[in-house]
């Protein structure tokens, strides 16, 4: 059976040696994240030269930083509930934030994991009471809630960042903290000036973020539900509300949204996930995400090609116990003749759909849709159709012509030759044209 929603592994010590990633490629990885976050330039690049061998046809994301606070500690510091703790001396932040916290406040370290509650403020020290102790460790991530924190897209880093990445090539970057679209155009920019057209992700991490979600949306090419900072950021019993709201809004613009964070987290350390996990895992499947994402348990986890076995065997599971097309209402004609196309090749028992495409636009009007038929794009551009990787149920096959009958019947005697088409077995061919253009539906018999 096709897997239809996508998965995306951050790569890290656990899984940056080459016999390892290509097992993960084996078992179903679709995409490599490099978080920018962790490592140098020299790091990334021997993960990127070793992807690019075995995973020629996959695309690399570039997850920037953005404008995230971290720890800097020399060594892992101890704290205890009731301590006072002073930010400056006892430990250092990244961005100085003493001019940003008040008395009261409270700061998040390391997911919420760690809490603070600011008692005073002294020059650049931060005097803080902990609530909650636990061991700071380096670059962890801070947080603090409600806090108007102004900041500037992208950051001085992010630009270093991504020319790193335009000099590689990389398909999709990661916009982190995105508040405004006017952030998302920011950072498209700078790759345009660059000479790069790259995907750009907008991750939704704050309140603000989420209030903006729609015009973000419009500005990027897909979002990512960062659920680590959005649970901080927010209170962490609405983040499931706001992950389906957030996959329906993505469906009904139609582009890619990606689900991530502490997917699989127990697989850090075991070899098999927590039964709450899967439900976990199963639900965002259930609700329509175009992809998942694994941060440590593919990082620095001891059992990374496990776990893409695993989100394999829950995707598969679970991918066809829903109907969720009738939800995502019709924009133009080119989504009645999508929707109109997989209702007439599913009832006649067609497994894949067809299309060329030499913008990404057509296979993306018909993923919103979530057909149960694979949905093959064809393109003469290697780059656009690693992006389409990560577009929901989209497998991808280059050709020199990609509107031709030609190219349409030897992809059929392709699928036929490998027995993934059955003799009879319709196969449709459909090209939305979008507005103003010419629609097409082809269907023929394997």
């Amino acid at each position: 059976m096709p897997r239809r929603v996508k998965i995306i592994a951050t790569i890290g010590p656990a899984s940056a040696k080459r016999e390892i990633l290509e097992k993960m490629v084996e078992k179903g990885l679709d995409a490599m994240r490099l978080n920018m976050s962790h490592g140098d330039h020299e790091e990334h690049q021997a993960k990127v030269d070793i992807w690019r061998e075995i995973a020629p046809d996959k695309p690399i994301i570039v997850d920037l930083t953005g404008p995230s606070i971290r720890t800097v500690v020399d060594q892992p510091l101890v704290v205890k509930e009731g301590e006072k703790v002073v930010i400056g001396k006892d430990f250092s932040t990244s961005r100085d934030i003493s001019g940003i916290v008040k008395p009261g406040d409270e700061i998040l370290i390391d997911d919420g994991r760690i809490r603070l509650k600011v008692e005073k403020v002294e020059g650049n020290n931060i005097v803080a009471v902990v609530t909650v102790g636990g061991e700071i460790k380096n670059k962890k991530s801070i947080n603090i809630p409600g806090a108007d924190i102004s900041y500037d897209l992208p950051t001085e880093k992010d630009k270093k960042d991504m020319l790193w990445g335009i000099k590689n090539d990389a398909e999709v970057f990661f916009a982190s903290f995105v508040n405004h679209a006017e952030d998302v155009l920011a950072v498209k920019e700078f790759l345009k000036e660059h000479g790069s057209d790259a995907w750009v992700f907008a991750k939704i991490e704050s309140e603000l973020g989420v209030r903006n979600a729609k015009e973000i949306l419009e500005a990027a090419d897909g979002i990512v539900v960062a659920r680590g900072d959005l649970g901080v950021e927010i209170p962490m019993e609405k983040v499931p509300a706001i992950q389906k709201e957030l996959i329906m809004l993505a469906r009904e613009i139609g582009k890619p949204v990606v689900v991530a964070t502490q997917m699989l987290t127990s697989m850090v350390d075991h070899p098999f996930p927590t039964r709450a996990e899967v439900s976990d895992v199963a639900n965002a499947v259930l609700d329509g995400a175009s992809a998942l994402m694994v941060s440590n348990e593919t990082a620095v986890g001891k059992y990374p090609v496990e776990v893409i076995e695993t989100l394999v065997k829950i995707i598969l599971a679970n991918q066809d116990d829903t109907d969720v097309r009738e939800e995502v209402a019709y924009e133009d004609d080119a989504d009645a003749v999508a929707l109109s196309a997989i209702k007439l090749i599913e009832k006649m028992g067609a497994r894949f759909i067809i299309t060329p495409t030499n913008s990404g636009k057509s296979p993306r009007k018909i993923a919103r849709f979530r057909p149960k038929a694979k949905i093959i794009a064809v393109s003469d551009n290697p780059s656009l159709l690693r992006k389409l990787q990560l577009v929901y149920g989209v497998e991808t096959k280059l050709a020199d012509d990609p509107i031709s009958y030609h190219t349409f019947m030897s992809i059929v005697d392709e699928l036929k030759r490998k027995g993934r088409a059955r003799k009879g077995d319709a196969i449709a061919c459909v090209n939305v044209a979008g507005q103003g253009g010419t629609h097409t539906i082809r269907i023929t018999r394997a």
